[in-house]
């Protein structure tokens, strides 16, 4: 029996001629219909799995109630219930199925309680002509609709379902934000400005940096080196060979220019004896400067080995 009209339940059972109602017990699971009469009282407790009918019946229309709360078990080959899904009755509710063959067909369903469940419905009409009103699904909408996006961003596309819709935006830039934000240094150095983004925002600092966090940001450790510490402060030595006969000078350039200022400098020349060695040092001259210092030897020491000497300064 194909369903192809929507069912009136009263119109159904009224044109059904019942005879009186045998009670049946179902037994693993399936439930037989006998040849005894067309309405049936389903007693157990078991699920059903399918409902068939002995050998004397292989088709026709059958009413059952159901005197036990049972789950119906859907089956797309032998047990097809309104809805495509299983079913849980309770205590007088009522089903009208159709047998044909080894297939039943639930044509309608009354809960004690609710709403008639008619096969007739978009959700289990198996042709165009057995549903009536809004399809459940359908590959396309009837009508294609606009979906537009507003406000900061903007776009729109048209959408009838028959394919995903991709949507090309259009953003607003903001000129600046629209509540300004602190933006604050804590720590050993604090500060703090406000941001909107309308401009570049500097930061004026203030703290003190603890020595015991300085390090070296910068050095040369050869014979002539250098040395540069993270609080500006500048290290230097150097080494000159050679003997320096009286009253002439020597002079030295340091290996990297002190930025701000000198505030020490300091030698020792190496004199070089018979038997022993004698440390004296030269005068510094008052030219000293960023980039270099000159000295002068005031006692003859031409046999003398060299000078060290150091430097420090910012």
């Amino acid at each position: 029996m194909s369903v192809n009209q929507a069912i009136d339940a009263s119109k159904m059972l009224g044109a059904l001629e019942l005879a009186n109602p045998v009670t049946i017990t179902s037994e693993s699971g399936v439930l037989a219909l006998t040849a005894d009469s067309n309405c049936f009282i389903a007693d157990g407790s078991e699920d059903i799995n399918s409902i068939i009918g002995d050998s004397d019946v292989t088709e026709g229309i059958y009413i059952i109630t159901w005197n036990t709360a049972r789950t119906l078990t859907y089956s797309s080959s032998a047990l097809l219930l309104i809805g495509q899904a299983n079913r849980t009755t309770a205590i007088g509710d009522v089903g009208v199925y159709q047998l044909n063959g080894s297939v039943v067909t639930e044509l309608l369903f009354q809960p004690v309680s609710g709403k008639v469940s008619s096969a007739a419905k978009a959700d289990t009409a198996t042709t165009a002509e057995a549903c009536t009103g809004n399809a459940a699904s359908a590959t396309q909408l009837a009508t294609a609709r606009t979906i537009s996006l507003t406000g900061d961003v903007t776009g729109s596309g048209t959408f009838d379902g028959s394919a995903d819709l991709s949507i090309t935006t259009t953003g607003v830039e903001a000129a600046k934000l629209t509540t300004a934000r602190t933006i604050s240094l804590t720590g050993a150095v604090t500060g703090s400005g406000t941001f909107d983004g309308s401009g570049d925002l500097s930061i004026t600092t203030s703290g003190t940096v603890s020595t015991s966090t300085l390090y070296v940001t910068e050095q040369s450790l050869g014979t002539n080196g250098y040395r540069k510490w993270s609080d500006g402060m500048i290290e230097q030595w150097g080494y000159v060979s050679g003997g320096v006969a009286d009253d002439s000078t020597v002079s030295v350039t340091f290996p990297v220019t002190f930025s701000t200022k000198v505030f020490y400098i300091n030698n020792q020349y190496i004199e070089s004896g018979a038997t022993s060695y004698v440390a004296s040092s030269c005068t510094l001259k008052s030219n000293y400067s960023l980039t270099g210092c000159t000295f002068i030897q005031d006692t003859y020491k031409a046999n003398g080995t060299g000078l060290f000497w150091e430097a420090k300064g910012y």
